[in-house]
């Protein structure tokens, strides 16, 4: 698939495995859309892909991708000024080790890691060219294969812990989406994939408490892959053409292979479509 002139969204694109991916379509010449809340950090990339190439059109659009009221005012500013998108690559996610309620009433890890990626594509879908090939990517993690979700407890009031439990389920909620979005989908040219990046040694999760994060970071030197072969798969969901028609499947070292379980369950992934359904309605509409 020719990305030149392609208008992509990417979000979490200020460092890791985004930043490298928001280059690597750079360079393959698409107008890259960053969404977050770091403007400095935004336009610095920004200005560094207008020097390998000034006609590439890259812009920054401010939101906190945890609020909802975000997602819909963004969305808003971005078909203001584009006719359509081509691919959206939800990338930004964060683990929580002390357990945070958004000010909409939402478990923050939740709130961003899963409503976050929801809602953008829900509203995007409604101004991607459906006869056309378009890509919905969303980074998920192996993490989902530890992760269970009680609807009852879905913003993990009891036992949080130290986020893990919260991050987890945060992960499988991508795949369930991802597969029920790809069947809602799967008449028209729009394919919905995920992915696990693998053990990447970014600054993830050093948002946190000392010990958190630096017990993080020791697994992370000890076992994780640089940023550039973390990016590599959610490149090849954006642009190899073996994929053009492949929905619905899950990518770890960009090969589809199988998820958990859990995550293939079919009443799961409608329940969890329903549950975030109504959420949006309530604060994104």
């Amino acid at each position: 698939m020719t990305l030149e002139n392609k208008n992509i969204i990417i979000t979490g694109a200020t460092a890791g495995i985004g930043k490298q991916a928001a280059f690597f379509l750079a360079k393959k010449r698409a107008n890259l859309i960053f969404i977050g809340r770091n403007k400095n950090k935004s336009m610095k990339i920004i200005d560094s892909i207008n020097s390998l190439n000034p006609s590439i059109k890259a812009e920054f659009f401010y939101a906190d991708l945890s609020l909802q009221s975000h997602i819909a005012r963004v969305f808003f500013d971005i078909k203001s000024k584009y006719k359509s998108i081509d691919i959206l690559i939800n990338n930004a996610g964060a683990i929580f080790s002390k357990r945070q309620m958004t000010k909409e009433g939402i478990e923050k890890t939740f709130a961003l890691n899963h409503m976050g990626y929801f809602s953008l594509a829900k509203l995007i879908i409604g101004i991607m060219d459906k006869k056309i090939n378009s890509r919905i990517i969303n980074v998920a993690s192996a993490a989902h294969l530890s992760g269970k979700i009680n609807f009852s407890d879905l913003f993990i009031e009891k036992k949080y812990g130290f986020g893990w439990k919260a991050y987890a389920q945060s992960k499988l909620c991508n795949i369930l989406f991802t597969y029920q979005l790809s069947k809602l989908l799967y008449s028209t040219k729009i394919t919905v994939n995920c992915l696990h990046p693998g053990l990447v040694n970014t600054d993830f999760g050093n948002n946190n408490s000392f010990i958190f994060s630096n017990s993080f970071k020791l697994v992370k030197n000890l076992y994780g892959i640089n940023e550039k072969k973390g990016a590599e798969t959610i490149n090849f969901l954006a642009s190899d053409i073996q994929v053009a028609n492949e929905t619905g499947g899950y990518f770890v070292k960009k090969k589809k292979t199988h998820s958990s379980k859990i995550s293939e369950s079919i009443d799961l992934q409608k329940k969890l479509w329903d549950t975030s359904e109504e959420i949006f309605q309530r604060l994104c509409k």
